[in-house]
């Protein structure tokens, strides 16, 4: 991935930086705190928007199956630490997109109600499944 020019903001989207980060660092796997630290050595934009890059990585890997919250491992019999690590699931989803979740859409732009979906012999478990 190319550096970007002179602290700009780097052309990439945050999600694929953190992907790298994680993937370049031991074991494939990082606390937050360490993508941080790896984004912020590489790219003077993150060194000097911190408090931007906390929150947007935040929810960058929260919304993006690709990345997996492991947690931690016991300290000598001691609770588990707080946090965990993030690690790369490619086998999943490997563009990582989260499926959408509520209302189910089809239902409302057709005026069906959900009752007569489940009540009709033509729409079989996995045509009703797929209207999600």
């Amino acid at each position: 991935m190319p550096d970007a020019v002179g602290g700009s903001r780097p052309q990439s989207p945050l999600w694929q930086l953190a992907a790298v980060a994680i993937f370049s660092l031991p074991g494939h796997r990082a606390k937050s705190r360490d993508i941080r630290a790896a984004l912020q050595n590489r790219f003077p934009y993150f060194r000097n928007n911190a408090n931007e890059l906390a929150e947007s990585l935040k929810h960058a890997l929260s919304s993006r199956h690709l990345f997996v919250n492991q947690p931690t491992e016991p300290y000598d019999g001691q609770k588990r630490g707080k946090g965990g690590y993030w690690a790369l699931d490619v086998f999943t989803n490997p563009l990582g997109t989260r499926p959408r979740t509520g209302k189910r859409m089809n239902s409302q732009r057709s005026g069906e109600s959900d009752s007569a979906l489940v009540n009709t012999p033509e729409h079989s478990n996995a045509e009703r499944s797929m209207q999600y």
